[in-house]
């Protein structure tokens, strides 16, 4: 697990002012990071969905029933947006994961 974000309503925009249904920067919507507890079946099924297409990371949007506390897979990004934090984030996963490449291994190879 490289990274977990939750879609949140934005403070500052009215309430009249948020679409419910598209939830996008326009309409009101910000990822967050600050206090985000994914409950155990929300990773898992990223984890699963991942796994089941066959590979090695992907950036997965899921929607989460509490009543239910059931998680929805929606997609998975084979080519997600990397910038800012999530771009950190990737760059950290990937070094632990990889020290031939943090340290430059690929590179010298590749000539």
């Amino acid at each position: 697990m490289i990274d977990v974000q939750q879609k949140r309503k934005r403070r500052d925009v009215p309430n009249d002012d948020v679409n419910y249904q598209i939830r996008n920067a326009r309409y009101g919507w910000v990822f967050c990071r600050d206090g985000v507890q994914a409950p155990d079946s929300v990773l898992d099924a990223a984890i699963a969905a991942v796994a089941a297409l066959g590979l090695d990371f992907g950036a997965v949007d899921i929607g989460y029933n509490r009543q239910r506390s059931m998680p929805y897979v929606f997609e998975v990004n084979t080519a997600p947006g990397l910038e800012g934090t999530t771009l950190d984030s990737y760059v950290m996963a990937f070094n632990r994961k990889l020290p031939a490449l943090a340290g430059g291994a690929y590179r010298r190879r590749r000539g």
